[in-house]
């Protein structure tokens, strides 16, 4: 699958690496990276040969300067709350299946 600002880069074994890939902006999440981590993530919870992932961001400056406020705050209050409950929901994903035993494994 192609990501925009996302991209599964390689799965070597057991690993997953996953890099955001939004340099110019210091690789700040906006709602269509925080899409492209959730569709990472998801595929990469259901390959049961996917042990470890490790995220990391492109460029020299920063791995995620963090939320970009002024995407993903953007809008009507209805629309700024279903983005930051849509990151919440995404982080909640990164670090679920990675902690011990709720893979099944």
């Amino acid at each position: 699958m192609a990501y925009e600002n996302t991209a599964i880069l390689t799965r070597e074994t057991s690993i997953g690496y996953v890099k955001i890939n939004r340099p110019e902006k210091l690789n700040a999440l906006n709602r269509r990276t925080m899409e492209d981590l959730f569709d990472c993530f998801h595929a990469l919870q259901n390959d049961k040969e996917i042990r470890v992932v490790i995220l990391t961001g492109n460029g020299e400056k920063a791995f995620a300067a963090g939320a970009d406020i002024k995407r993903i705050g953007s809008g009507n209050p209805g629309r700024r709350k279903g983005n930051f409950q849509f990151g919440q929901r995404v982080l909640n994903l990164i670090r679920k299946p990675w902690q011990a035993g709720n893979r099944g494994n």
